[in-house]
């Protein structure tokens, strides 16, 4: 299927006044307490597993939670969207998208490419394109050539290959399907039953490997239509009238049941179950777990704890962590041999700031060409489900915050050179 193939119809549909919800503010819109901080756990599990706990943190959960949270964001956004407008536009949201992702990613491509000719590293041609045209996936499971030793820091991008890979199509699945919601949630379902089924068959009847199937978008794309199927099923009770307090799946007792089977996939290592069940079964007990933590009052201590400062703040500059934290690692490596992953807050630290000395210089340099792109298709950086105040004290507001965090990243980055 091709974006050109796509009928206007489809681009951009219009849902019928009957089916529009209510335009009222409920708990699927502005700011959800909590989500940050969970963006904050995925990226820290990420990290500190690769900066060489591995053994003691399991990356790929930390994945996998990126994978679920990014579903349930994204489809909560599109489907408020058409409650808001009676209709969702796909091509603003492919624009929002890139804006708000592309730059930062070609940036770090530009400062790996740096680096890695400085250290010597090496990097065949169709590697160095696999970051910027999203198919780090496949090269890192079928044709990577250099270890990593010698090789450039840059093979984590492989999850990005597989959220856009989703994106690219499943706007326009929302997009068609949303004048029947249960046919949606029957194609969600099929995007998480087929993809365990191609997993078994790869694995083990295929004899395919195992980082196929780890890293493959048709093999990993359950984890994301997790996220998405609770974002659905939300939003249909709440336009019902009912509490999402109410859904059976929001109850203490399971989310104690659903860390406890997280736990389990963790420490079985059991490979013909780590390579085909094991997506499915974390990715039914994170949607037990988002659901009640971000909805239920219950967890509100938990919550509090994600809304802790230094905690949100590490998830809302979470994709620049993750751009950048294996290249800082590997440069503390090379400086400090012997350090290993002891100088792994440092590499952190080092990390964060790099994402928000980027942030601020891209701003402070494109200032009137960014405001006309975000006053035509909308902020390229807001991530809320209402919208927030006008576009114009919005751009003045971004502008005012990216000169200060100019300087604020500049002077720790020289003090440290």
């Amino acid at each position: 299927m091709t974006i050109s193939a796509i009928s206007d119809d489809i681009r951009r549909v219009e849902v019928s006044p009957k089916s529009r919800p209510a335009q009222t503010r409920d708990a699927l819109t502005g700011y959800l307490p909590g989500f940050d901080g969970l963006r904050a756990i995925s990226i820290m599990m990420v990290a500190v597993s690769h900066a060489g706990y591995g053994d003691l943190v399991p990356g790929g959960l930390g994945v996998a939670v990126f994978f679920a949270i990014s579903g349930f964001l994204i489809t909560t956004l599109l489907l408020n969207e058409a409650s808001a407008t009676g209709r969702i536009d796909i091509p603003r949201f492919y624009v929002r998208r890139f804006l708000r992702l592309y730059p930062e990613l070609l940036t770090f491509l530009a400062i790996a490419l740096i680096c890695g000719a400085i250290l010597g590293l090496t990097a065949t041609t169709t590697e160095k394109l696999a970051g910027p045209l999203y198919y780090m996936n496949y090269y890192y499971a079928f044709g990577a050539k250099y270890g990593l030793d010698e090789g450039y820091p840059w093979r984590h991008l492989w999850s990005l290959a597989v959220e856009e890979h989703f994106y690219l199509v499943f706007p326009l699945l929302v997009a068609a399907l949303l004048p029947n919601r249960n046919r949606l949630c029957l194609v969600l379902g099929l995007l998480i039953a087929l993809p365990l089924l191609w997993r078994i068959a790869a694995y083990q009847g295929m004899g395919m490997p195992w980082l196929y199937t780890f890293v493959a978008t048709e093999a990993r794309i359950d984890s994301i239509a997790w996220g998405c199927l609770l974002a659905l099923m939300l939003r249909q009770r709440l336009d019902a009238g009912i509490a999402i307090q109410e859904a059976p799946y929001v109850r203490p007792w399971l989310v104690w049941v659903a860390f406890a089977v997280v736990l389990f996939t963790v420490l079985y290592r059991n490979e013909d179950f780590r390579w085909t069940w094991r997506f499915s079964i974390i990715g039914a007990a994170l949607f037990v777990i988002i659901a009640n933590l971000l909805f239920d009052p219950r967890w509100r201590w938990a919550v509090h704890i994600l809304e802790w400062a230094p905690i949100r703040h590490i998830g809302r500059i979470s994709y620049g962590l993750y751009l950048y934290h294996m290249l800082v690692d590997r440069l503390l490596r090379e400086a400090i041999p012997e350090s290993d992953p002891l100088f792994m807050p440092l590499a952190l630290l080092l990390s964060g700031r790099l994402r928000i000395c980027h942030f601020a210089l891209s701003r402070c340099r494109s200032s009137r060409s960014g405001a006309a792109l975000v006053r035509m298709w909308g902020s390229a950086t807001t991530q809320t489900a209402d919208g927030g105040a006008s576009r114009a004290n919005q751009d003045d507001r971004v502008m005012a915050h990216a000169r200060c965090e100019c300087v604020a990243a500049l002077v720790p980055l020289g003090n440290s050179a």
